[in-house]
């Protein structure tokens, strides 16, 4: 254990600084020492960066440091040791960790090293992946805007569509891999090259429902039998409390309609109105 100065301390290596900066001790416990010791390997902070940092703001000077010894996988598992953080890495981090271990010659498949970062399977695998997708995808996934698995199924997207989904920041993660799914099918369905992929994404997602928008244009004809029958339903028991429900896909051979009621005279208006849908029953039986 020694004491450093908080100019050396900010002038070690950073080889190590993988990780998200997540908050520091509270400038209480910064200016009592209240940290552990920052371990240095071969004149790298190995971890506490964001001690270091606190510590320069508070103007917190000398800084209890302890030299680490033996090899760069070691140093690494300290490291993460001290992160703490199983299960929690992101896939930035994650990719940061695989950049150190490449720097510093330690196998990537490691048990010791894989532990530390996520408590089953590999993190390489999933990590690889992350690291192939163009990096607007990887923006997406890093925002959270994008699962990863998603992302990498979709990766033959155009990346000018991704551009254009990334600019629409209204999309929640779930709405982007929908939208994003259904433009790789329409691309593929409909051989299209990369001007008209992204003409039609734009169009999409310059709509009021992308969402909407972009099943219309993949399922044309499920679209406007979808229209049909709400046009029919509205026909027939619009304001009525009634519900039809078509099967899904409009695949089966049967509606299905119910109803609430609280009263006799409710009960005898509501079957009253299921008369509009013998009127209408023809088209919609035209459906299935």
């Amino acid at each position: 254990m020694k004491m450093m100065s908080i100019a050396d301390a900010t002038s070690l290596g950073r080889r190590f600084d993988v990780f998200r900066q997540t908050s520091p001790p509270p400038d209480s416990f910064i200016e009592r020492g209240l940290f552990p010791p920052l371990p240095v390997w071969r004149g790298d902070l190995v971890w506490g960066f964001g001690i270091v940092a606190a510590a320069r703001r508070r103007a917190v000077s000398p800084l209890r440091s302890v030299s680490v010894e033996g090899t760069p996988e070691e140093a690494v598992c300290i490291a993460l040791e001290l992160e703490g953080r199983v299960d929690r890495y992101t896939v930035d981090e994650k990719s940061r960790i695989l950049g150190l271990l490449s720097e510093l010659g330690v196998d990537a498949s490691s048990p010791r090293i894989a532990v530390l970062v996520q408590s089953s399977g590999s993190f390489v695998e999933q990590t690889r992946r992350y690291e192939s997708l163009p990096a607007v995808v990887r923006r997406l996934v890093s925002a959270a805007r994008l699962d990863l698995r998603s992302g990498y199924r979709l990766r033959r997207l155009p990346e000018a569509v991704w551009v254009a989904i990334e600019s629409v920041e209204r999309l929640t993660a779930s709405e982007t891999r929908i939208v994003a799914t259904r433009l790789e099918e329409i691309r593929r369905r409909d051989g299209l090259n990369v001007r008209e992929c992204v003409e039609i994404a734009r169009k999409v997602l310059a709509a009021k429902d992308p969402v909407a928008d972009s099943h219309r244009l993949r399922y044309p004809e499920l679209s406007a039998m979808q229209e049909r029958f709400d046009r029919l339903r509205r026909q027939a028991l619009d304001g009525s409390g009634v519900r039809l429900e078509a099967p899904e896909g409009f695949e089966g051979a049967s509606y299905h309609v119910s109803f609430d009621f609280f009263s006799r005279a409710d009960f005898d208006r509501k079957l009253a109105r299921l008369g509009g849908v013998a009127e209408v029953c023809d088209e919609l039986f035209d459906l299935l």
